[in-house]
């Protein structure tokens, strides 16, 4: 799973990975929804928020941050979180 997009080395995906594990909740959904037609494979994310009852989504894709929200659950790209919670963006 080396990082092609991003061009991260094996070991520090694998690093990031292990601490991604450590803090995640897994959860199996048990409502499906059809919020985005445009890519349904997105409406996972959805419902796996809804299931954890996340507040934020924090993603780069198009189809996430063009809901802006879904009920409670806001949608945000990671400089825009990084602004919202008074901490420079990484660049």
């Amino acid at each position: 799973m080396e990082g092609k997009k991003f061009r991260f080395s094996k070991k520090i995906v694998n690093a990031l990975m292990r601490e991604v594990e450590d803090m995640a909740e897994l959860v199996e959904p048990k409502e499906k929804i059809a919020a985005v037609p445009d890519d349904p494979q997105d409406n996972r994310v959805l419902e796996c928020a809804i299931e954890a009852g996340s507040d934020i989504i924090i993603s780069g894709d198009s189809h996430l941050l063009a809901l802006q929200s879904l009920g409670k659950i806001k949608t945000m790209n990671p400089d825009e979180f990084l602004r919202r919670t008074r901490k420079r963006p990484l660049r």
